[in-house]
């Protein structure tokens, strides 16, 4: 069965190993990149849902830097636990690495770049916006 969070870790994994051939690191560096994205969702989500119903899920104002490291640990912690331990970063490159396509690399390529296009324009739309 596919499972897109599984699928993005071999394709992040994947480019880590063709593009940077002598990375010593390619599962943290791939681990790394899947957490930075789900961050920007998580984000990007909040910010979506505030916009629409003014309701903050996610209140920006006095938060400090170790709130953000405990979320963005707790994001790598629950994908080091979903996508590495016990070896199952192995059986995602087995799985995926058999039927692999090109369409698949476009299809990770627009989800990156609209994830953080998407973040970045509410970001500046939320900046931009008189307060009220």
């Amino acid at each position: 069965m596919y499972n897109p969070l599984q699928y993005l870790f071999f394709k992040i994994y994947q480019w880590n190993k063709r593009f940077a051939p002598k990375s010593e690191q390619p599962v943290l560096n791939s681990i790394l990149a899947v957490s930075l994205l789900m961050f920007c969702n998580v984000i990007t989500l909040s910010l979506i849902i505030e916009l629409i119903s003014g309701f903050k899920i996610i209140s920006f104002e006095g938060i400090t830097v170790i709130k953000i490291v405990a979320v963005i640990v707790a994001i790598l912690m629950l994908n080091f636990f979903l996508l590495v331990f016990n070896n199952r970063h192995r059986n995602i490159i087995d799985k995926y690495g058999k039927r692999d396509s090109i369409k698949g690399n476009w299809g990770i390529a627009i989800y990156i770049l609209l994830s953080i296009a998407l973040l970045l324009f509410i970001l500046f739309y939320m900046a931009s916006k008189p307060s009220t």
